[in-house]
């Protein structure tokens, strides 16, 4: 099931923040649980189904599409050769300054305390989520030089659980720029020292902009750092 929360300025009905939530319901032996259907009755809520409905088939085309699963279209592989095989001096795909991807990658290291526990004794989703956000505006901030506004937060799935003790990784990078906006990738890793293992549990994409033109601008080097521009450029048409 999906819920939508607006956040609304006192006294004013402009919807400054809008967020969509994707729940599963389950029972008590943790088994699927058949959530009750929605009666709608009015214009708004029959909008609102509707967009939801259309959310959900986005998240399945996009599956459908994923880079993880199939290569890049015949547009984009063009794109990709352009960029790793160096366009000449004039080439509408040279920017005014290439930077290299790994070049604006940073990490930051975190021990899960119990403070940031949830109901069920598991770090809370939202306390990652804050630190993720804080590190890929951090990431555009020194990256262009200016300060970041943020336009859009992607939709964000917990692979896994984060367990109170655990030792997080939060590894963030620009993947994808415009003249005036970038694109930043978060990915939360659960480390295990005594194992040597490290566990993605999330991997969050934000859109930052900017008020004047950006120089810098993100060009990939090798064909995983191209795969993760595409990825990019799909969020940016979204």
């Amino acid at each position: 099931m999906d819920i939508v929360i607006d956040l609304v300025a006192v006294g004013s009905e402009k919807v400054l923040l809008r967020a969509w939530f994707t729940m599963v319901a389950r029972g008590p032996q943790n088994e699927p649980f058949q959530v009750p259907q929605l009666v709608l009755k009015t214009d708004s809520e029959r909008q609102m189904f509707a967009e939801s409905q259309k959310k959900r088939q986005r998240r399945r085309e996009t599956a459908a599409t994923s880079l993880e699963l199939f290569p890049p279209n015949a547009e984009e592989n063009l794109i990709v050769h352009e960029l790793i095989y160096a366009p000449k001096p004039g080439h509408a795909l040279v920017p005014t300054e290439n930077m290299r991807t790994d070049s604006s990658a940073r990490q930051t290291v975190l021990v899960m305390h119990p403070q940031r526990r949830n109901i069920h004794n598991k770090v809370f989703g939202g306390y990652l989520m804050r630190i993720a956000f804080e590190q890929g505006w951090a990431v555009a901030h020194l990256f262009t030089g200016t300060r970041p506004r943020i336009d859009r937060i992607f939709e964000q799935t917990f692979i896994a659980p984060v367990e109170i003790g655990s030792t997080c990784t939060f590894d963030s990078e620009i993947v994808y720029t415009t003249s005036n906006s970038v694109q930043v990738e978060v990915i939360t890793s659960v480390e295990n020292p005594e194992l040597r293992t490290k566990t993605v549990t999330n991997t969050f994409y934000f859109t930052f902009s900017f008020l004047e033109p950006i120089r810098a601008q993100i060009k990939p080097r090798l064909y995983a750092e191209a795969m993760k521009y595409i990825e990019g450029r799909r969020r940016a048409a979204e």
